[in-house]
């Protein structure tokens, strides 16, 4: 039987067998984590892992904002149980840079995942973080937050410098 006999019957042989072995091959989920911004905007916005929920594959995500012109980074966690967001963070980073008043700052912002445990910020750690470059300063801090996942979990959360690191002696203006 040639191909050109039935083409039809060796196009269906030919979609059942991709998805047989579609089927059979193991299945990795894509993870990624959100960031949207740059220097020059005037606010970044990135989610954040808070915790891994059940299997593999499945997390509960924060939200946070840098306000570039205040210098205010804002945040809140979704609580997966009640759908709702119920944890807020707060932090003016402004001075954790030391930059002085004249200066205006450029932030650049990525989360990653850290998984501090026990040596996280004051309650239960969150296992992502938050990375704030501030290009004037040619400084990195680490941003950690607590995290709780209970269904009555709420309120105010801080966001508590882990570590950082100087990328650039000279400062650029």
């Amino acid at each position: 039987m040639s191909t050109r006999q039935h083409p039809p019957l060796w196009i269906l042989v030919g979609f059942m067998a991709g998805l047989a072995v579609a089927h059979l091959l193991p299945s990795e989920p894509a993870y990624s984590e959100v960031g949207n911004g740059n220097a020059s905007d005037k606010v970044a916005m990135v989610t954040c892992i808070t915790q891994s929920i059940g299997g593999v594959g499945k997390q509960a995500d924060a939200v946070f904002l840098l306000d570039f012109l205040t210098g205010r980074l804002y945040g809140a966690a979704l609580n997966s149980q009640s759908a709702r967001f119920n944890l807020f963070y707060a932090r003016s980073i402004a001075a954790d840079f030391g930059l002085s008043a004249d200066v205006q700052p450029k932030f650049v912002m990525c989360p990653g995942e850290i998984n501090l445990g026990s040596r996280g910020p004051s309650g239960l750690p969150g296992q992502g973080g938050l990375y704030i470059a501030e290009l004037n300063s040619g400084r990195v801090n680490l941003y950690a937050f607590p995290y709780q996942s209970g269904p009555k979990a709420s309120g105010t959360g801080t966001l508590d410098i882990v570590d950082s690191f100087v990328f650039r002696e000279q400062t650029i203006r």
